[in-house]
């Protein structure tokens, strides 16, 4: 009886031995889990730590300063701005533009200086133009089916109507004598719509480039205040209002001012989408002027997904090599402060937490390691009893 309890006792404690030495092996696995777990949230924290935003240079008191660079800060019209910017799909080619500027475009794509007028907030200038039908720069178009994406409607007479009635009013009293050719020459190309189209955009261009500071000015008309009567201006009066001398001049009582500056920026920008073919919305969630649209700009133009383009007087719309313009200054790459202070404050709390996690384990192995010796010292001992009592035996009946 007493050598089959011990051999049961020895039996026992090697399957004791045995689940210790299996936990040991669970304990330590976890161990080195949490040592990759440790690594993942140092890479996380040395990235936030490496991650850089782009800023962009703007004008302040005649100093140079840098605000962040994102969707708002670099497409939307800012006369503090250094340089004008837009954003082009690398994919598709397309410019990225806010809702309000692709719904205009939408409407007036047949011409551009009507665009600008929307987004300065003329969408119904019609109503403030004698001689035009409301939206009339939905009225700028060459009367053909086969130019389904430049025909808008036309004049009450059923004419291509090739000027609104403000832009009417101040070429008949004020255009020069080229102008007028340019003018006439219009309807010498009605046999060819394509070209009919070229030459209307050039004397439009020229009409803007001659007498542009005039049609912005009356645009801006307040007609009860001054006296006067668009449908038949009394060219005195007109010239008085132009050059300032009216007595009753005002400008509209309305959010509709003029900023010259402003309408080129957009007529650029109509530019820009009819070279490119085309534009699409910039995503709600990335659009504000904060951490998530700057993360958005710098990851997506980082990664080749966005090309910037900027605008240069005398070529026009260009790709833009990001380490052109920093070393031009007007781009600069700078640190997320908010980034790397929550990247700081997260990763001492997931150390913390593994620490802890480290210290129970540590504390778990070595209460295994002690049961583990306790149980070694008493199987050693039982294997030593064994032995002497099967020597005893044998002696016994030797």
């Amino acid at each position: 009886m007493g050598m089959a309890a011990s051999q049961s006792r020895l039996l026992s404690l090697t399957s004791r031995m045995h689940d210790i030495e299996l936990r040991s092996q669970r304990v330590m696995a976890d161990k080195l889990a949490l040592a990759t777990q440790e690594d993942e949230v140092y890479q996380k924290y040395c990235d936030a730590m490496d991650a850089k935003k782009i800023q962009v240079a703007y004008m302040d008191d005649g100093h140079r300063q840098f605000m962040d660079a994102n969707f708002t800060s670099l497409c939307t019209y800012n006369d503090m701005m250094c340089k004008q910017y837009i954003i082009q799909n690398s994919r598709n080619g397309n410019i990225i533009v806010s809702q309000e500027t692709f719904d205009a475009y939408d409407i007036y794509k047949n011409d551009k200086y009507s665009f600008a007028w929307a987004m300065l907030g003329f969408e119904n200038f019609g109503d403030q133009i004698a001689g035009a039908a409301t939206n009339a720069g939905d009225c700028i178009g060459i009367n053909n089916s086969n130019l389904n994406d430049y025909v808008g409607p036309f004049d009450g007479d059923g004419n291509d109507l090739y000027m609104s009635g403000i832009e009417q009013i101040i070429f008949d009293n004020y255009a020069s004598d080229k102008l007028r050719d340019l003018y006439a020459d219009l309807d010498n190309y009605s046999s060819d719509p394509l070209l009919h189209k070229e030459k209307l955009a050039e004397f439009r261009d020229a009409l803007y480039k001659e007498l542009g500071s005039k049609i912005y000015k009356l645009m801006s008309y307040d007609q009860d205040m001054i006296g006067i009567d668009l449908s038949y201006p009394d060219p005195t009066v007109l010239d008085e209002y132009l050059n300032g001398d009216h007595p009753n001049w005002v400008q509209a009582d309305c959010d509709q001012t003029f900023d010259s500056s402003e309408f080129n920026y957009y007529v650029r920008l109509w530019e820009a989408i009819d070279q490119a073919g085309g534009c699409e919305v910039m995503d709600p969630e990335f659009q504000g002027n904060n951490e998530e649209g700057t993360m958005w700009f710098s990851n997506m133009l980082q990664a080749a997904q966005i090309n910037l383009m900027e605008y240069k007087d005398d070529k026009g719309w260009e790709n833009l090599t990001l380490a052109t313009s920093i070393g031009d200054n007007y781009l600069k790459e700078a640190s997320l402060d908010n980034l790397i202070k929550k990247a700081e404050a997260e990763y001492e709390h997931e150390m913390k937490i593994i620490n802890r996690k480290d210290e129970k384990y540590d504390n778990e192995l070595k209460k295994l390691e002690t049961e583990e010796e306790a149980l070694k010292t008493e199987r050693d001992t039982l294997k030593s009893t064994i032995k002497d009592n099967i020597e005893k035996t044998f002696n016994l009946f030797s």
